[in-house]
């Protein structure tokens, strides 16, 4: 194990949410930024940025000469997309992943950290209360960036990690995280001034991950570089009807049959930037346990489900 102060650490994605918290929180002596998009916030002063895609073969020579020890993988096409963008999209995130762990591999890099996410299990019907790191993945091509994080660790990530035991693959499947930093389509809703819930008699729970137990999972992860699959949660998950109570906005029960009807209707008429069958994730509950984490990589969350989701606000 090296002292991540000691580490040329190299993190794709850099200039997304979850990237760019990486970047701006990563104690290391050396960290090389990688996206195809300039970062919109000022890089410390031991980072450096380079425009490449993860599929580019060039990134095997770029990453050795650098002495890169380790990568973290955050790329993901993460906006939701219409049908006609699916293949374009998956062929992307599955062949920039492959790519990517290939160069890294040549490069001679120790270990690699990819970003995914507690979506990957499916929301369905027969879900488990709480999910563990050996359940099957089940999410469906209705949400294809669920759909897409299952195939990225099941046809790239598993075997990958089967066949080469000299590099160490840690993969974070993360719940949602929020914090005063992220800004996507979901903490979009949640500043919506009237927020709809959508209710048919269940109260589903769901986790929120606070934007800094992200950053402790990740730096633990680089530090103690542990071969594996952990769920990255926090300890306390809320019904929606929880949330609705402590969430700072008015808010309106709504049906499910309207709520899916007019979140078609929205999304097809590019009102909405949220796809329909987001919506399954708020009907069957998909939360996940942290336990191995806690044990395994001495991860242990700050900040409730509730702290996160009011940090939005902040």
């Amino acid at each position: 194990m090296i002292s991540n102060k000691l580490m040329n650490i190299a993190i794709t994605g850099s200039s997304g949410n979850l990237g760019s918290l990486i970047v701006q929180n990563m104690p290391t002596t050396s960290l090389t930024c990688i996206d195809i998009k300039m970062p919109k916030y000022e890089l410390p002063s031991n980072a450096n940025f380079l425009n490449y895609n993860t599929s580019d073969k060039k990134l095997s020579q770029v990453l050795k000469s650098l002495k890169i020890n380790t990568v973290i993988h955050s790329a993901f096409t993460v906006t939701p997309i219409k049908d006609h963008q699916r293949r374009r999209t998956l062929v992307n995130d599955l062949l920039g992943t492959k790519r990517l762990f290939e160069s890294a591999l040549n490069a001679g890099v120790n270990h690699i950290v990819y970003i995914s996410s507690t979506l990957a299990y499916g929301a369905n019907i027969n879900n488990k209360i709480e999910f563990k790191e050996s359940d099957t993945l089940q999410a469906k091509p209705n949400f294809y960036y669920a759909f897409r994080k299952k195939l990225v660790e099941e046809e790239i990530c598993l075997p990958f990690m089967e066949n080469h035991s000299d590099l160490i693959l840690t993969i974070l499947r993360l719940s949602g995280v929020l914090g005063p930093n992220i800004h996507n389509y979901v903490t979009e809703i949640l500043k919506w001034r009237i927020l709809p819930f959508i209710y048919e008699g269940r109260n589903t729970k769901i986790q929120w991950l606070h934007e800094n137990d992200f950053i402790q999972a990740v730096i633990k992860s680089v530090n103690l570089m542990k071969k594996g699959v952990f769920n990255i949660t926090p300890n306390t998950a809320d019904s929606f009807l929880e949330q609705r109570k402590y969430i700072p906005r008015k808010s309106i029960l709504v049906p499910e049959k309207i709520s899916r009807l007019m979140g078609k209707l929205m999304w097809d008429l590019n009102i909405s930037s949220v796809p329909p069958s987001y919506l399954d994730f708020v009907r069957y509950q998909f939360t996940a346990s942290n336990k191995k984490a806690r044990e395994e990589l001495k991860f242990s969350p700050k900040y409730t489900t509730k702290e996160a989701l009011l940090s939005i606000y902040n």
